[in-house]
């Protein structure tokens, strides 16, 4: 039965920090049941260590899978924040276009000798004001928006890796029992 310690051993780096405890534990468990009960089948002990094998197998695949969602979560994190600098940089173009425009209307004014505190040149300016503000404001509550988007996509995210995390250690603790139970029933 001590064949069993290697074999769990090689697994451990495989699967994880909370294995090796339960790898160690199990195998001494079948080492000593061996050794203890002279009615148990090799049939049983490897069957035995079939079920610890594939409970350790469904942890490892939990915490894989989980560490895979996570990572898309912090993706989706990183992505909002772009969100962030993409508007600014927008916004930013938006205000350089209002100072051109507002320059373009100054410069056609005095052309065309028109006085740049009449009332034609203001109310230019103020069009053009307005129109840029709306344009801001807009952008704004737009990229506000898909920044919270992104970050409501990562928060699910987050609670996904946790839940298939979960299911990992659940499955393998519904192997170990199916597996017991049916070690028992045999007798």
């Amino acid at each position: 039965m001590s064949f069993l310690v290697p074999v769990f051993g090689a697994l451990l780096p495989a699967v994880g920090s909370a294995a090796p405890a339960a790898a160690g534990a199990a195998a001494a468990g079948v080492t000593a049941a061996g050794a203890g009960f002279s009615g148990l089948s090799a049939l049983s002990i490897l069957s035995g260590a079939a079920s610890i094998v594939g409970a350790l197998g469904s942890v490892a695949a939990g915490r894989s899978e989980a560490q895979s969602i996570t990572a898309q979560a912090k993706q989706e994190e990183l992505d909002a924040d772009r969100e962030s600098n993409l508007g600014l940089q927008r916004r930013t173009a938006i205000k350089r276009e209002l100072l051109s425009v507002l320059g373009e209307n100054d410069v056609r004014g005095a052309a065309a000798g028109i006085d740049l505190g009449s009332g034609l040149v203001q109310d230019l300016n103020a069009a053009a004001e307005s129109n840029a503000a709306q344009e801001l404001s807009v952008d704004r509550a737009d990229q506000d928006y898909r920044a919270a988007q992104r970050r409501a996509r990562a928060s699910s995210l987050y609670a996904q890796a946790s839940a298939v995390r979960r299911a990992g250690n659940l499955r393998a603790a519904g192997g170990l029992l199916s597996a017991g139970i049916s070690m028992a029933n045999r007798g």
